[in-house]
């Protein structure tokens, strides 16, 4: 349980998902505005991705899993041309394929990618043909608990392959990818988890520079100018001594080189995680776990998926269903499925 933990709630809390896919063939997409989530299905044994439209109509699924092993997904995104989704699996009883997998956003068939073992955290590069991915290093202690030892970032062809690492490892240190520059010449990383910041990575020689101190998450904006990111703090509400395990969060909008920083919610209580631009970037999403304390919270299951405008204005929710767990969404990307700016 400690590993399902630290993969887990080391990030943005525990998410849990089954590894055994079973593929469900479905028509095309409609077109328009979509998002792609990834809910609890019709027990707690299933998970279910799929995608719904701007106003959660012409709901469409694309896998169900099988149930033959329970796992945790740590990550959804989705290709520029809006037709591939990645996201990563862990194995909580050790049956599942522990690594990256892809799928269709029409045909719904789960691949796992070769060169990925281990790996978690998917981010696809623009022009489709790159994952960057995250690996864990975790140490036996005292007592045979298991502790966190470090992460790095690896790039993989999408087809699969042979792995690059291109951070290193340091004992205590966690640098997971969260978004290419649309030029594909950055990769902005998440830092912590001491010392929380975004860090950009410049691919073509490997250096890595400061962005902004104390965000996570961060994703470019579609046309690479901004950035929105995730403030990660201790909930004012918490046991000193339980503080690490409860952490709350607000969304920030900046220039991509760090400056012109805009808070845009005061929620401090509330997790929100899964951030993503829609086409147009004008408008954001994320996944918002409620403020109130429950097991639900503590596991990091949001209940609601909401939309704003960058600007701060005309917050709403586009999903919420009290009873149904949401533990990730993305706008699907590609020509004819801008959202646009949010009337209020």
């Amino acid at each position: 349980m400690c590993r399902v933990i630290r993969r887990g709630v080391g990030i943005f809390g525990a998410v849990l998902l089954l590894a055994g896919f079973s593929a469900t063939a479905i028509a095309q997409s409609p077109e328009g505005p979509r998002v792609a989530f990834i809910r609890s299905g019709a027990s707690i044994l299933r998970m279910e991705v799929g995608t719904i439209g701007l106003r959660g109509n012409a709901p469409r699924k694309l896998f169900t899993t099988s149930g033959k092993s329970f796992s945790i997904l740590n990550g959804l995104s989705f290709s520029a041309d809006g037709s591939t989704l990645a996201f990563g699996s862990a194995s909580i009883l050790g049956r599942g394929r522990e690594g990256v997998y892809t799928v269709s956003s029409e045909e719904g068939r789960p691949r796992f990618v070769i060169g990925t073992r281990g790996g978690s955290l998917p981010v696809f590069s623009p022009d489709g043909e790159t994952l960057a991915f995250a690996r864990e290093r975790l140490l036996l202690g005292k007592g045979k608990r298991v502790r966190f030892a470090g992460s790095s970032v690896w790039l993989v062809e999408a087809d699969g392959g042979r792995p690059q690492r291109v951070t290193p490892w340091r004992h205590g240190l966690r640098l997971v990818p969260t978004s290419f520059s649309p030029d594909g010449t950055i990769l902005a990383l998440s830092r912590g988890p001491k010392s929380r910041a975004v860090m950009g990575l410049r691919l073509a020689d490997r250096s890595i520079y400061l962005i902004a101190k104390g965000l996570q998450a961060a994703v470019f904006s579609p046309d690479g100018t901004q950035l929105a990111a995730m403030r990660v703090q201790p909930r004012r509400d918490a046991p000193r001594r339980r503080r690490s395990l409860l952490p709350g969060s607000d969304l920030f909008v900046l220039r991509a080189d760090g400056t012109e920083r805009r808070q845009l919610t005061r929620e401090p209580n509330a997790l929100k995680f899964s951030l993503s631009w829609d086409a147009s970037g004008e408008r954001l999403l994320y996944v918002r776990v409620p403020a109130k304390l429950s097991l639900a919270s503590l596991f990091g299951l949001g209940t609601s998926v909401i939309e704003i405008n960058a600007d701060g204005t005309c917050r709403q929710r586009l999903i919420f269903d009290p009873e149904t767990p949401y533990f990730a969404a993305a706008w699907q990307p590609g020509p004819g499925r801008e959202a646009g700016r949010i009337s209020c």
